[in-house]
């Protein structure tokens, strides 16, 4: 099980990445959706900025969520600086984090875990969607930074 010094060291390596990916398009871009069916570019960039509040929340506390407000994002210099102040937000959480909180148990989607196995799935989340938004970059007709150069 990962403790949160390490989580932390490797989440803020890799976010600046995130970053990089979302600084590739342009504001013209955002309501893109490869299909009806999926979230669009700013939607994706929204949800990640949510997805960082609800983490922090579920890190400090054992309860449920409250609902979270609107995860629309009007521009992307709006979506970079939710996703920043997100991850700093986030970052400051882990950085204070116990490591013996790690293993307390939650369900904030309703299936019991530990706390550092939910922070990990969390993490690889971002991953994956970093992946769709590099994707999408591609399908806006701009070059995304190679990730790992």
């Amino acid at each position: 099980m990962p403790d949160p010094a390490g989580l932390l060291e490797v989440w803020r390596h890799e976010a600046s990445r995130l970053l990089m990916v979302v600084a590739t398009f342009q504001d013209h871009d955002l309501p893109y959706r490869p299909h009806s069916g999926a979230r669009s570019v700013g939607e994706v960039c929204g949800y990640l900025g949510s997805s960082y509040d609800l983490t922090r929340h579920w890190l400090l506390h054992d309860i449920a969520a409250p609902a979270s407000g609107s995860s629309r994002v009007r521009s992307i210099h709006d979506a970079l600086t939710r996703l920043t102040d997100g991850q700093y937000a986030l970052f400051e959480v882990l950085s204070g984090l116990a490591p013996e909180r790690f293993f307390d148990v939650i369900a904030p989607f309703g299936v019991p875990e530990h706390r550092g196995v939910m922070a990990l799935g969390m993490f690889k989340h971002e991953l994956h969607y970093r992946g769709e938004l590099y994707a999408l970059a591609r399908v806006c007709h701009h070059e995304p930074p190679d990730l790992y150069a």
